[in-house]
C-alpha cells in the first residue's frame, strides 16, 4: 500500500549517540550518593546508640540533631546535580521508618538577619518605614528557606 512505501527501513535503526543513557547514568549516580550520603548520616549521628539509650531511660522516642553540616542547609539546597538535600534526608527517613513506629523532621526557617526586627523612622528620601535588626542594627531581611535541624523517631 501506499502507507508502506513511506516506510522504509527499519525505524529502529536509528543512531544512538548515547546522550539518554549517560543523562540516565548521571541521575541514578547521584540518586545512589544521595543514599549512601542519607546512610553516612544514620551512622555519625549515632541513631542507633541514641534509640537505644532513650529505652535504657524508660523512653518510647528520641530526637537526634543534625550535624552541623546539615542544618547550614536549606531544605531545597542541591546536594548533588537534580539532588537536594530534602532527597537526601527522604532517604534517611526511608531507611529508618520501617524498623521504627515513626519518623518525623524538624525544619526551622532560617536566612534571615535575625528574629526580632524592629521599625525604624523612614529614611531621608525614602517613603514609608522599614525594618532593621533589634542584634545587629542592619536592615533586617526575610527568612529565605527552611533548614533541617533535628529527627524525631518514636519507636
Amino acid at each position: 500500500m501506499a502507507e508502506d512505501d513511506f516506510q522504509k527501513g527499519n525505524p529502529n535503526d536509528k543512531p544512538n549517540l548515547g546522550l539518554r543513557d549517560a543523562i540516565s547514568n548521571a541521575r541514578q549516580n547521584n540518586k545512589n550518593l544521595a543514599e549512601e550520603r542519607a546512610l553516612r548520616l544514620f551512622k555519625e549521628m549515632k541513631i542507633i546508640d541514641k534509640a537505644t539509650t532513650a529505652i535504657e531511660k524508660g523512653k518510647s522516642a528520641v530526637t537526634v540533631g543534625f550535624p552541623s553540616s546539615v542544618k547550614e542547609k536549606f531544605t531545597d539546597s542541591q546536594f548533588k546535580g537534580e539532588v537536594t538535600w530534602s532527597d537526601v534526608i527522604a532517604s534517611l527517613v526511608f531507611l529508618i521508618k520501617d524498623e521504627v513506629e515513626n519518623v518525623s523532621v524538624n525544619k526551622k526557617q532560617g536566612g534571615g538577619c535575625c528574629s526580632k526586627p524592629r521599625r525604624k523612622k523612614p529614611l531621608k528620601g525614602t517613603l514609608g518605614t522599614y525594618k532593621f535588626c533589634a542584634r545587629c542594627q542592619k536592615r533586617f531581611k526575610e527568612k529565605t528557606g527552611e533548614s533541617f535541624t533535628s529527627i524525631h523517631i518514636t519507636f
